[in-house]
């Protein structure tokens, strides 16, 4: 390894982040492998992101800015892999916070599995205020990755926890701006092609939650992307055509929002105390809605009243 080279170049798009930036970067300030460089891309961000990130590269000279304007997240990462000096390249979103051991323990499993060229972990669901919700992305094993990712819903490996070999990701061309809202599945499925996949099963990062309003028109069009990203793989695979997935109605009949979706997180992962905390949050926010009514019978009138109506034959 040259003198220019580091071991990690941490690439970390930035648009609007100014609440939970300063955090983000100290959750890579605070790794145990602390060689590395982290080149943060502002995406022509309207609020305090860019003052904030110049200040903290004048306070730490491995904190290496961007900033141009608004061009996107795909040409974002493959500008900053570009510049990237790093034999691996790790994902980080600035909203989320990478646990102390990450690139320690993502790096000696990439090197003792030399046929491993990307690695994930599982995360910690948080709110946007840090209330633990539940963990995710549990499956480890290439085999049952690679397979997830032809069944339509979306990707094994959370993007912001991988840690991928930079030769790899060059071999297979980077990010495709063409399959923007699927990139990171496109990315996995090529980079399968050239070695396996896998993710640690311990957590590794903090997954800011947030109630961003996805219109039908986006849903439509990441469904549509993710079918021509699988298809694609297939051709390159030779496997036969997929079916297109059956989306079909809600399994429940309302799509839920912020605290209540994030209840019904904490619910199914056995945080009991926080769903009913955070269903009485949505429903105090949000009176008239529905789904915020919906959780609140789920996460705490439908526990009580399931055993009553046990008990009297119903």
């Amino acid at each position: 390894m040259s003198r220019t080279e580091v071991p990690i170049s941490v690439v970390m798009p930035v648009y609007n982040s100014s609440k939970y930036l300063v955090d983000a970067v100290r959750s890579i300030q605070s790794q145990t492998l602390t060689d590395w460089e982290l080149i943060a891309v502002d995406d022509g961000s309207t609020d305090d992101s860019p003052t904030i990130l110049q200040g903290l590269a004048v306070a730490d000279h491995r904190v290496r800015p961007i900033l141009e304007s608004h061009v996107g997240l795909t040409s974002s990462l493959n500008h900053a892999i570009e510049l990237a000096r790093g034999t691996y390249i790790a994902r980080m979103d600035s909203d989320d916070v990478s646990l102390p051991m990450r690139f320690e323990q993502q790096v000696a499993f990439l090197e003792s599995h030399p046929d491993v060229v990307a690695v994930g972990s599982k995360i910690l669901l948080i709110t946007p205020d840090g209330i633990e919700v539940g963990e995710s992305f549990d499956l480890t094993s290439h085999e049952a990755i690679d397979a997830f990712h032809f069944s339509q819903r979306g990707s094994a490996i959370a993007h912001p926890t991988v840690l991928i070999r930079k030769a790899a990701f060059q071999d297979v061309g980077g990010y495709r701006p063409q399959f923007e809202t699927a990139e990171d599945l496109d990315l996995w499925l090529r980079l399968a092609e050239r070695g396996k996949l896998a993710n640690l099963p311990q957590v590794l990062l903090k997954y800011r939650l947030h109630d961003r309003s996805v219109s039908h028109e986006r849903r439509a069009r990441m469904r549509e992307t993710t079918y021509r990203v699988v298809v694609e793989a297939c051709r390159r695979r030779s496997l036969p055509m997929p079916r297109r997935r059956n989306v079909g109605p809600y399994e429940f009949p309302f799509r839920l929002r912020g605290e209540a979706r994030w209840a019904r997180y904490a619910w199914r992962a056995g945080h009991h105390r926080t769903a009913r905390q955070l269903a009485w949050h949505a429903v105090k926010k949000r009176p008239l809605a529905a789904d915020a009514w919906q959780v609140v019978l789920e996460t705490i009138a439908a526990p009580v009243v399931r055993p009553l109506l046990k008990m009297v034959g119903i």
